[in-house]
């Protein structure tokens, strides 16, 4: 891609290079330029900072035993409660669509994609418990 062409020849030895004409043309061919480079920027530099993680990367998928936050719309991320997935349902295509996940208020059933990954399960053990654990002391 290169730069429009102007005729410089007009501009260059010319007594009246002030005249509304030439200040008018001058203006357009800048804008020209102005509109050429931008066009050139969105499409050949600002594509290469537009990374699509989602083809490019390989997303991690929930498993039974991850700790979650459960998504709530009109919450603050602070106040998003916390559970362990316990099962996963799968839709008619295979795709896993919900989850059975234990908070400390109970059991939800919660779609997979209100659903925020915190902690994979391969790093906890089978009997980590959610919110307040009750042991037996003797």
């Amino acid at each position: 891609m290169e730069l429009p062409d102007m005729n410089t020849r007009r501009l260059v030895g010319n007594k009246s290079t002030s005249t509304t004409m030439t200040l008018r043309r001058r203006w357009y061919y800048q804008r020209k330029i102005l509109r050429h480079l931008w066009q050139r920027w969105r499409k050949e530099y600002l594509v290469n900072f537009n990374n699509r993680q989602k083809w490019k990367t390989q997303k991690l998928e929930l498993n039974i035993g991850d700790i979650v936050l459960l998504c709530e719309d009109g919450q603050t991320r602070s106040n998003w409660p916390m559970g362990r997935i316990l099962e996963l349902y799968p839709s008619s295509d295979g795709m896993k669509r919900s989850a059975l996940v234990k908070t400390a208020a109970g059991t939800l059933v919660r779609p997979i994609r209100k659903l925020q990954l915190i902690e994979p399960a391969a790093s906890y053990s089978r009997d980590v418990c959610v919110g307040e654990c009750v042991t037996d002391s003797a």
